[in-house]
Parts: C-alpha cells; sequence; structure tokens
C-alpha cells in the first residue's frame, strides 16, 4: 500500500537491477580473473540444480516476472546484453506493481477502505501540494489507515492515538465502533467541529462502505480541513480520555 501511494518501485527490482548489473561487470572482466572463472562455472550448473547461488535466485526471479530468453544472458554481446537487462528490469517492475494492485482487488487482509480508492500505482498528487509534511502525514494515515485488524493507530504530533474498533466508543452515547469513521461521521462530541468545516457538507457518508469518499478526490483547502478537523477532534478526545 505504501509502494502504491507513493509510487516507489518494488525493493525487489532494484536488487534484480545491481545483480544484473554486477552480472555484466563480471563478464566483461578478462578471462584469467578468478571472478569471472566463478561465473562460469555457475552459468554451467543444470537449470534443477537444487544448491543455492546468487544467481539462480536472479534467473527464477525474472521468470516469475513473465521474462522469457534469460540464457540469452549468457550468449549475447556486451551491449545487446545491457539492452536485454534493461527490458528485463522494466518488465519485472511492471510486474510487481500488478501484484501488488491484485493484492488490492483480492480483498487485502489489512485494509479495504484503500482497494476502494486505489485503481492504480501512480504517485499521489497530494505528496506534491504545498503544504507541510505534518498534513501529508496525518492524510496519508487516514488513507492507509486498516479497517479489518483490531487495532488502530493514529500519529499527531508526535502523540499516538488508539482506537478499538471492537469496541464502542466511550466518549459518547451513539453505540457506534470506536473507529475513525466514528469520529468523522457519527461522534456526537465532535459534531461542533464538524459544522465548522465546508467539507462535511459536501461528503454524505451514511454508512463505512463510502467512508472512503472523504479521502478519494482531494486539493489542498480539502486537506487543510480534514487534518485540522482531526488534530482538534483528537486533541478533544485526548481531554476527554485524560490521555
Amino acid at each position: 500500500m505504501i509502494r502504491l501511494e507513493t509510487g516507489n518501485g518494488h525493493m525487489m527490482s532494484t536488487i534484480l537491477s545491481r545483480a544484473l548489473g554486477w552480472w555484466i561487470k563480471v563478464a566483461n572482466l578478462p578471462q584469467s580473473r578468478l571472478t569471472k572463472i566463478c561465473l562460469e562455472e555457475l552459468i554451467k550448473l543444470p537449470a534443477d540444480n537444487k544448491q543455492p547461488n546468487w544467481l539462480g535466485l536472479v534467473k527464477n526471479s525474472l521468470t516469475r516476472s513473465g521474462v522469457s530468453n534469460i540464457s540469452i544472458l549468457d550468449e549475447l554481446s556486451s551491449e545487446t546484453r545491457v539492452s536485454f537487462i534493461g527490458t528485463a528490469v522494466a518488465t519485472c517492475r511492471t510486474k510487481l506493481k500488478e501484484e501488488d494492485l491484485e493484492r488490492l482487488d483480492n480483498n487485502s487482509s489489512f485494509s479495504s477502505i484503500y482497494g476502494r480508492m486505489k485503481h492504480n500505482s501512480n504517485r499521489e498528487g497530494y505528496l506534491n501540494y504545498p503544504i507541510s509534511i505534518h498534513k501529508k502525514r496525518i492524510f496519508a494515515q487516514l488513507r492507509l489507515q486498516p479497517d479489518r485488524i483490531s487495532i488502530l493507530n493514529l500519529y499527531i504530533s508526535r502523540h499516538k492515538i488508539i482506537f478499538n474498533p471492537t469496541h464502542y466508543c466511550s466518549i459518547c452515547n451513539v453505540k457506534d465502533n470506536d473507529d475513525l469513521f466514528h469520529v468523522f461521521c457519527k461522534c456526537i462530541i465532535y459534531q461542533p467541529l464538524r459544522l465548522a468545516y465546508p467539507i462535511f457538507k459536501i461528503h454524505n457518508v451514511p454508512n463505512r462502505r463510502f467512508f472512503h469518499k472523504f479521502f478519494l478526490r482531494y486539493d489542498c483547502q480539502a486537506i487543510h480541513e480534514i487534518c485540522d478537523y482531526i488534530r482538534y477532534a483528537m486533541y478533544l478526545r485526548s481531554f476527554c480520555l485524560n490521555e
């Protein structure tokens, strides 16, 4: 989820790129170098060899990513090999991003909210907005919040707020689960705060199924309002619970 939110590539693609770069470097060494002799011995090992080695792990990773004709790496000239490796790493990077998106589509065990908002691997625009890093962190936590585990933590100004979604909210008598949907839409203690922000008049969220709409379409003003609201709401919560 964090990779999809920030648009960063999977670490495996970086590891493969560097491993293949090392492969090229060793392959271009003089024949008398011990490092190249070891590489050639690794290449001669059969495909079903069960003894682990770095070259076999690289080949297996490329195969799982859908890269074909891996044997070309052992045969072509250095120029063609470099071109092939560039294509192979790009294919691997694309495959890993697709797998991240598939995990969201296949009902993530962490959050169902994010899967209803995110449908591509592009970096989210708010990360480039001219707003403080503090508000970006709060907004990112709200977008990435879990709703399928029993504990929810929120960090605001170095203060950790702990929610317990399996229990009722302990500062009001609405008898609704203690989670962020309750804070944004149901809790009567925060109702005066909600009236102060226009974004709550725009979004009509009847139940948890549509809670993601608060964070789906946004601009600088919406992020400012959401972050200010949750910050003041958590100050009020801490006062009520003497935290």
